[in-house]
């Protein structure tokens, strides 16, 4: 529930920001537009009422033009954000690629190992994203993902072993269907979600980055 509030309130505030700019920018306009009455005035001899509505027109349409793409297909400040915060977790994760698997490792501060949720808590940790210990409740965590629509810095599930639909091992999606894990022999690294062992033992995705 608090994932969700947090979401709702970032999209909230993206879409303040983007009304508050084009506020400001209709108001930039709009004042520049009254010096145009004073030199159309001027220099056409015309009905300063006529002049400054002309303008005014043109000027409204021009942003409004400029303006609607922004807003119906631009990115919100919070998917900026998202995307970032998303691209540092990723390459904070790569610097302990090579780092060994230890099943139940103690802090990496202690023990300089990792497991797949200690290493998951650890990197998400560094930018004040709070995760369980265990793969089976960082699930539960932040919001559902489909497959099909998972992005950078999404949480992805597995079952090992025989225990079929049974969380057992978590990653980083690290995009073009790669995971950031670590898991056995070569401890972290980039594995393909979609081939080999992994590709049939996927079972959801969770967002947490928000």
């Amino acid at each position: 529930m608090y994932q969700k509030t947090k979401a709702a309130l970032s999209q909230l505030m993206g879409l303040w920001m983007r009304f508050t700019l084009m506020s400001l920018i209709l108001h930039i306009f709009y004042e520049t537009s009254n010096v145009f009455f004073y030199i159309g005035t001027f220099l056409f001899q015309e009905g300063g009422d006529r002049v400054h509505k002309k303008f005014i027109t043109i000027v409204l349409a021009l942003t409004l033009m400029l303006s609607v793409p922004y807003i119906a297909h631009g990115a919100s400040m919070g998917e900026i954000t998202t995307s970032t915060k998303a691209d540092s977790i990723i390459s904070y994760g790569k610097r302990f690629l090579g780092t060994p698997y230890l099943f139940g490792a103690k802090p990496y501060a202690v023990s300089h190992k990792f497991d797949c949720s200690s290493f998951t808590k650890y990197v998400f940790a560094h930018y004040g994203i709070s995760l369980p210990r265990v793969s089976r409740d960082q699930a539960k965590r932040g919001h559902y993902v489909s497959k099909s629509n998972l992005r950078k810095g999404d949480l992805v599930f597995f079952y090992v072993g025989n225990n079929k639909g049974r969380i057992g091992h978590v990653g980083i999606y690290a995009g073009n269907g790669q995971m950031l894990h670590t898991y056995g022999e070569g401890g972290v690294k980039f594995t393909s979600i979609y081939r080999d062992y992994w590709k049939d033992r996927y079972i959801t995705a969770r967002r947490v980055i928000n």
